[in-house]
């Protein structure tokens, strides 16, 4: 593999530390040590995971088609452009289930399901995989077909470092979603399929610190409605335009959002 030389400047007991570590053995040199290091930090940054969520009712659109491939693929197919290799489907258990999760064994990435037993909100959904969530995650609204770049904005969820990066789109119909305020990337109020003059909404696909559990308790039912609010009054709350394909495949399909290519 190709390196490249770089000059770098740190503090001496950081650099003390370095020298400590070089042992001779499994590391030979401070470049070793420092690359074994950025390589652990970058790991524990970095997006690793991704949470599917869909109730027990909505389940047959993960078996929709579009571009002749089922929804579930193509959701799965979009985390591994990003870099990740597992995902969690939380919902119910359903007649559909066993083949959404039979089709899932085309990809890549490794689908497990979580089975919510019975459906008390996506909030209390969530939270069946904090023990299992060690790092920053994907959150999907599995009925919502998002096709973009989801690694650009995996890394512009870490570059601008907030609990919460929500995709956004514009629609011509805004009350029927969640939609926002802006400030340049900063969203400013979140409104919870409201009346709204802006027709930026939420594209159903998010990125979250694991810290946001914080905001969880076994009272909260909805995180859009509960959780992300109080993340906007806390200036925790970035928004990124997804800039990409979108459809609504749920219950009561609305309008198509316009869509950007």
């Amino acid at each position: 593999m190709n390196k490249e030389k770089i000059a770098i400047s740190l503090d001496k007991p950081l650099l003390d530390m370095i020298d400590f570590m070089t042992d001779g053995t499994n590391l030979r040199s401070r470049s070793q040590a420092i690359e074994k290091l950025l390589k652990k930090g970058i790991e524990l940054e970095y997006v690793r995971a991704a949470v599917i969520l869909i109730r027990d009712k909505e389940q047959k659109t993960l078996l929709e088609e579009i571009n002749e491939k089922p929804l579930i693929l193509l959701h799965l197919e979009l985390l591994q452009k990003a870099g990740i290799k597992k995902a969690y489907l939380i919902s119910k258990e359903t007649d559909e289930t066993e083949k959404i999760l039979e089709i899932a064994k085309e990809s890549k990435v490794k689908l497990e399901f979580i089975d919510e037993k019975e459906t008390i909100g996506n909030a209390q959904a969530l939270l069946k995989i904090k023990p299992l969530i060690k790092t920053h995650f994907v959150v999907m609204l599995g009925d919502t077909y998002n096709n973009f770049d989801l690694k650009k904005m995996v890394l512009s969820h870490l570059k601008k470092d907030k609990l919460a990066t929500i995709g956004l789109m514009s629609h011509n119909q805004p009350d029927l979603y969640s939609s926002v305020e802006l400030e340049g990337d900063r969203i400013v109020e979140f409104r919870n399929k409201k009346e709204s003059k802006s027709y930026i909404i939420d594209a159903g696909i998010y990125i979250f610190k694991p810290l946001i559990f914080k905001y969880f308790d076994f009272t909260t039912r909805s995180f859009e409605r509960d959780v992300l609010p109080i993340l906007c009054e806390k200036d925790e709350m970035n928004g990124y335009f997804t800039y990409g394909e979108y459809k609504h495949l749920g219950e009561e399909p609305a309008p198509e959002a316009d869509s950007f290519k």
